[in-house]
């Protein structure tokens, strides 16, 4: 399994699409929504129920697998040229070429 951790920490679109599918995860399996998260006291219950819920752990695990896998390798593992960067590419718009 090679994969380019540190591109993959500098990548605000890796954190944002694993907090969100893990809090979706484990919001589901309390059969809550994110406006009844009201206070940090209730944040940390939740966090406390999904760790104590194999289900949910099991499902986190999978929520985790799929937003590390590239899906163009086979495996788990990062392409030969994202394994060697060390930098993000630069968003490109429709209208460049």
């Amino acid at each position: 399994m090679k994969i380019n951790w540190g591109l993959r920490w500098k990548n605000p679109t890796f954190w944002v699409q694993t907090i969100v599918a893990v809090m979706a995860v484990i919001l589901a399996q309390a059969g809550m929504k994110w406006n009844e998260i009201v206070s940090w006291y209730a944040f940390w219950e939740l966090i406390k129920q999904a760790i104590a819920s194999p289900v949910t752990v099991v499902a986190v695990i999978g929520v985790l697998m799929n937003a590390i896998n590239d899906p163009t390798v086979e495996g788990v593992s990062d392409t030969a040229d994202t394994i060697g960067r060390e930098e993000l590419f630069e968003s490109v718009t429709a209208t460049e070429e």
